[in-house]
């Protein structure tokens, strides 16, 4: 600490630091031109003495403290060291490609980044690390990517606290089994796969040390309100905070890299996805009935083919599918591809009309729901490609396919043979309608999309770190207020929150607060948060609740205008989130239109 307190030696090694990062941009720069590949990833390292492993605390003396203090004014920037930690194996999987994606993000940020993994991960050098990227097609720079790894000798409990400037955790389990180290905490619960397990009291503090819990679909969402609601609840209650809960799509959307073939060459059939044995399969041995019903109904030269890598210990899985196809005779129309390169399954997929979804097609939701889809990034990598999705309607899959727009959703085995035979069966035309759909949809889920969304929450995590004691000192005052809202009335308060925040009513009544008693109450919310917002505004009595529909191809404006000929709104203060509520940041409308009150409305609104 002596060190960080003398100024001669701190202005010193900042001279140090800014002369070294300018020669490792010299040899960065350099290493450039050799580059063969299409990514910044795919730098060449043949030796592993480029790899830099932080296995002792002492490593972190050497960085001034200034690298993770919050400053409103200066969000973004070198000066920040990031962090990443997952308990996971980093290999070509949608967990590892969200993981990736967001350590994209903090370097387009600016950050610097360290990469915490065990020291059995079978990720634990930068080759390595460039090779799951460049197989998940996620861009990253390897050379600015520390691996700290955690062994029996140094374990994350001798992590720096608050060293980091923002931290981000990846898990399986409702609430973090770490607390956060980061100045800014960030946790992404893949799904609660621990459902109504019993949280211990550790656990819960390490939670309410997280500003956001960040989940991948409404059907996520869905989950983790029904089970890990009551425990944030407890959380504000016990530690007076708790993390928001948000919907960040993963960054699944991948650009072509070769030239398409003609529409006249899309014939085929692709099953995207590892090879694996149990939980959440893909449903391969369902798809060669399927094929086989498909036979019956369309007799062109339809090839059905499987790409992706095989799980660790699964080659059991992969012999009994290939003995399938035998015994099915399919040998000439089945075709299996394992740990296919990204120039082989785009060349599978340049020849491909429809992906089949099967995820999940062997369990009983109501026994299972961490067996279906969480999200689908395969889905969202074809549609990319132009390829129409046939998806089982299950899972998260909601988020990505508009049914008769960009695709369509099935409830049968039998259905989605029928629906993939009028796909293979119709005019050019239609499909071609639909592909062109289906890539401006997937193009929602890019990788730039994914950052914006990720500075947000960063920025906004900023202002209410640094704004946490007025909230907090306010809380109670507030939220014990009752509201009787008027109900004549053509002037409204318009929030939207698709999410899960326990300040919610917070904030709704501090806005009410501001207003005359002549202003009515809107919230726009989904199905995967109606009984979370009925609860949090149960005293904000004669508020108006409208539940959109859980698709995400929205279009706020339109929706806007609906509701304000709905309700005759002739005056409005609009907030996109309780964010905006919180900082006040409201969209300002007059509206002169025509409006009805008599008319029969239906309250199933596309956002």
């Amino acid at each position: 600490m002596l060190l960080m307190n003398n100024s001669h030696i701190r202005s010193a090694l900042r001279i140090t630091r800014a002369v070294t990062a300018f020669v490792l941009l010299l040899i960065y720069l350099c290493s450039m031109r050799n580059l063969t590949f299409n990514y910044v990833f795919n730098v060449t390292m043949s030796s592993q003495s480029l790899v830099t492993v932080v296995n002792n605390s002492s490593y972190f003396d050497k960085i001034p403290l200034e690298a993770s203090a919050i400053s409103s004014k200066d969000v973004f920037g070198t000066t920040k060291v990031s962090a990443l930690f997952t308990p996971f194996d980093i290999v070509a999987g949608g967990g590892e490609k969200y993981l990736l994606s967001v350590l994209s993000s903090f370097q387009s940020c600016g950050f610097s980044v360290h990469l915490i993994v065990n020291e059995n991960n079978r990720c634990s050098s930068r080759k390595a690390l460039g090779d799951v990227a460049k197989s998940l097609r996620v861009e990253l720079n390897i050379a600015n990517v520390e691996l700290i790894i955690l062994n029996s000798t140094f374990t994350f409990a001798h992590l720096p606290v608050n060293f980091y400037f923002v931290f981000f955790m990846l898990g399986n389990e409702k609430f973090p089994t770490h607390g956060g180290i980061g100045q800014l905490n960030l946790y992404m619960c893949q799904f609660p796969f621990d459902l109504d397990r019993k949280t211990p009291v550790d656990i819960l503090k390490n939670l309410s040390g997280y500003h956001y819990v960040l989940v991948n679909s409404a059907y996520s969402l869905s989950y983790y309100a029904k089970y890990a609601l009551p425990g944030i609840e407890r959380s504000m209650l016990q530690y007076q905070k708790a993390p928001q809960v948000r919907i960040l799509h993963p960054a699944a959307y991948s650009q072509p890299t070769s030239r398409k073939h003609s529409f006249k060459d899309k014939r085929n059939i692709v099953i995207i996805g590892r090879f694996f044995d149990g939980r959440q399969n893909k449903g391969h041995f369902e798809a060669l009935k399927v094929f086989k019903m498909l036979q019956k109904c369309h007799k062109g030269k339809a090839e059905l083919h499987m790409v992706g890598s095989v799980m660790k210990g699964h080659d059991f899985y992969v012999k009994g599918l290939q003995l399938a196809v035998n015994k099915l005779e399919l040998n000439t129309s089945v075709f299996l591809h394992l740990g296919a390169s990204v120039k082989e399954m785009e060349f599978v997929l340049s020849k491909t009309l429809i992906l089949w979804h099967l995820t999940g097609v062997e369990h009983k939701l109501r026994f299972d729901p961490a067996s279906q889809e969480h999200f689908g990034i395969a889905i969202v990598e074809g549609m990319g490609y132009g390829v129409i999705p046939v998806a089982l309607k299950s899972g998260g899959v909601g988020d990505i396919v508009d049914d008769n727009v960009t695709g369509y959703f099935v409830d049968s085995l039998e259905e989605m043979a029928e629906c993939s035979c009028y796909v293979l069966n119709r005019s050019l035309t239609n499909n071609i309608a639909m592909i062109n759909a289906a890539e401006r949809k997937a193009k929602h889920f890019s990788l730039t999309r994914f950052i914006s969304n990720l500075k947000g929450i960063i920025s906004d995590s900023v202002w209410f770190s640094n704004a946490n004691a007025v909230v907090k000192n306010t809380w109670t005052e507030v939220t014990n207020m009752k509201f009787h809202l008027t109900t004549e009335t053509t002037r409204y308060v318009l929030v939207f929150d698709f999410n899960l925040d326990v300040r919610l009513e917070y904030g709704v009544k501090k806005i009410l607060l501001q207003l005359g008693k002549d202003w009515g109450l809107i919230i726009v919310h989904n199905e995967a948060n109606d009984g979370f917002v009925r609860r949090q505004l149960q005293s904000v009595h004669n508020t108006i609740f409208e539940r959109a529909t859980s698709q995400f191809n929205h279009n706020i404006n339109q929706l806007v205008l609906q509701i304000f000929q709905k309700f005759c709104v002739t005056n409005s203060l609009i907030f996109q989130d309780v964010n905006d509520l919180l900082l006040d940041r409201k969209k300002v409308t007059n509206n002169a239109g025509n409006c009805n009150r008599n008319k029969n409305y239906t309250a199933s609104f596309q956002y």
